[in-house]
């Protein structure tokens, strides 16, 4: 969600602009941040620990009870396996697909004429199906195709093209999701690119980081064990600044009428100690 922040010294003005510039950040994310969670993903990014999503917790039905923030290095690589790395770019030199041609795909990509004018051809269909018949689908392409086609060509590629490239690209991002969402197990038998391996060296310094203003916070501190913020590290490297919860509820049975009475008194607390170690990294970053 956020660029890396200068390590120099800066004096107050700079870092008042620096908060700034990370609030403004937050509000123009398509992931909205939940309102007791802001200024403590703000502070957590000012004192360069980069987040990538949060949750306050939530006493509804449905919902994660855990009160949280994800954190991760900047730039993770593009393969985390070595074996969809050589499958991916054996897959791309069969098909012809250069350097140049995928960055003139990944342009393509995040051209916004495009994106619209496909998006305003698929609102002027008749409503779609789920599953849209052969006949559906050929209208489906043809509509975009004659409302992007012209900007394609501007891009040096012709439009079959820069299909045939397309549906390249997807295989391979659809192997790149399924390595995410293999188990722990299974991934502990294949082997990480170098480049992951040192991005996850990246995430262990981040997580010491962590632990190191965790520890500042809590020092000589009596809160509770059931508030308290904690290091939680995922086996793909990120971990979450996180105090303690019990379930997602979108994947579990409802919650009992005990647990539900259980997490009407944990929850503020929970809520509260991020906010108060948001306050507390708010301070270090303007202090130090």
């Amino acid at each position: 969600m956020f660029s890396e922040i200068s390590k120099q010294d800066s004096g107050s003005e700079e870092k008042e602009q620096i908060w700034e510039g990370l609030s403004e950040t937050i509000e123009r994310s398509p992931l909205p941040v939940d309102e007791r969670m802001k200024e403590a993903v703000i502070a957590f990014n000012a004192v360069g620990l980069p987040t990538t999503q949060s949750c306050e917790g939530h006493k509804e039905k449905e919902g994660w009870d855990v009160t949280y923030i994800d954190v991760e290095a900047l730039n993770e690589p593009e393969y985390r396996f070595a074996d969809t790395k050589e499958w991916a770019e054996d897959t791309k030199r069969e098909n012809g697909i250069t350097k140049e041609k995928e960055e003139l795909y990944e342009k393509i990509k995040r051209d916004q004429d495009i994106l619209a004018a496909a998006d305003k051809a698929l609102h002027n269909l008749p409503a779609r199906d789920s599953k849209p018949s052969d006949e559906k689908r050929r209208l489906i392409d043809s509509s975009v195709r004659n409302a992007t086609e012209k900007r394609i060509n501007d891009y040096g590629f012709t439009y079959e093209e820069y299909d045939r490239v397309r549906k390249v690209m997807a295989e391979i991002e659809g192997r790149i999701f399924s390595d995410g969402v293999q188990s722990a197990e299974s991934n502990k038998k294949r082997e990480e690119t170098p480049e992951y391996l040192e991005w996850r060296g990246k995430n262990e310094k981040l997580m010491e980081q962590a632990q190191q203003l965790l520890s500042e916070f809590y020092q000589d501190s009596e809160i509770s064990p059931e508030s308290r913020l904690g290091v939680y590290e995922y086996e793909s490297g990120p971990f979450a600044v996180s105090a303690p919860g019990k379930k997602n509820q979108m994947e579990e049975e409802p919650r009992s009428a005990k647990e539900k009475q259980e997490l009407e008194k944990s929850l503020p607390l929970r809520q509260k100690e991020m906010q108060e170690f948001g306050k507390f990294l708010r301070g270090k970053f303007f202090s130090e």
